[in-house]
């Protein structure tokens, strides 16, 4: 019996990290792993480093896509499609207020208004999905019902126009958004599937300790000392006191076995 007391639960329950955190902790314990350790533990190793290396891919995959877009891009996007639908139907209501008595078209402008905003601009205050769904039923409607004549005689060509020209943009934000949504949950995916595959590897080593064997417990610690490591830096950026580390090991002879400095598991 070793005079070395080891708690599997220390390292079975990895700790808490986002998505990167987990890949550079997942990365640690790949390198850390000595070649010494059993065909299982090499296994799960490698199970870990294809997770790790997957979960890096979506990672830089997703920083590709979000390109140079931000919200401030996403709110201009959408006040100026916002913008283009009250100038429009302002432009319309203008109209429409003139004395019917000597401007006739006056009638066919109310009449348009009533029509093509029955609910006002409600349709622009709601979500970026429904909003782009219901400008384009509009404007789907004013070229099916041939209104295109008529509300250029009313407006000026070029308000309809600009409503036309706000809707390729705003259609990619809103896609472009929906996309990050996505990756977003395809990241949370990775981020499961890293806390699954370490906390299997950290088992797996665990499960090689023999409390008679002191050169399996040192192994052990060596190829877990990744998460004490990870632990302690958490503990430090929260300001919150580190774990009670392991007591450490007692010297044995012949000299005792040191980690690899790379690994062997492929």
């Amino acid at each position: 019996m070793t005079n070395n007391s080891f708690d599997p639960s220390n390292y079975t329950r990895p700790p808490l990290f986002t998505l990167l955190g987990g890949i550079t902790l997942a990365e640690a314990l790949y390198a850390a792993c000595p070649k010494e350790m059993p065909p299982t533990v090499k296994k799960a190793a490698q199970k870990m480093e294809r997770t790790r290396r997957m979960a890096q891919a979506a990672w830089s995959e997703r920083q590709r896509n979000l390109g140079p877009s931000s919200e401030e891009d996403v709110r201009t996007i959408n006040i100026a499609c916002g913008r283009s639908w009250s100038a429009f139907r302002m432009r319309l209501q203008a109209y429409a207020s003139l004395p019917v008595e000597e401007y006739p078209r006056a009638a066919r402008a109310a009449e348009l208004v009533a029509v093509l905003f029955p609910e006002g601009l409600e349709f622009t205050q709601r979500s970026y999905v429904e909003q782009l769904a219901a400008t384009d039923a509009l404007l789907q409607r004013i070229a099916d019902d041939k209104l295109e004549k008529d509300l250029s005689a009313l407006c000026g060509p070029e308000f309809l126009t600009n409503v036309q020209r706000q809707l390729p943009r705003y259609r990619t934000m809103v896609q472009s958004n929906l996309a990050r949504a996505a990756e977003s949950a395809n990241l949370a995916m990775h981020l499961k599937g890293l806390s699954q595959i370490i906390a299997e590897y950290a088992t797996k080593v665990a499960a090689t300790v023999d409390s008679d064997d002191e050169l399996s417990y040192r192994r052990a610690m060596a190829a877990l000392a990744p998460i004490d490591s990870y632990r302690d830096a958490s503990a430090r950026r929260s300001g919150g006191p580190s774990p009670t580390p392991e007591p450490a090991p007692s010297p044995v002879a012949p000299a005792p076995v040191a980690p690899a400095p790379a690994p062997a598991v492929g």
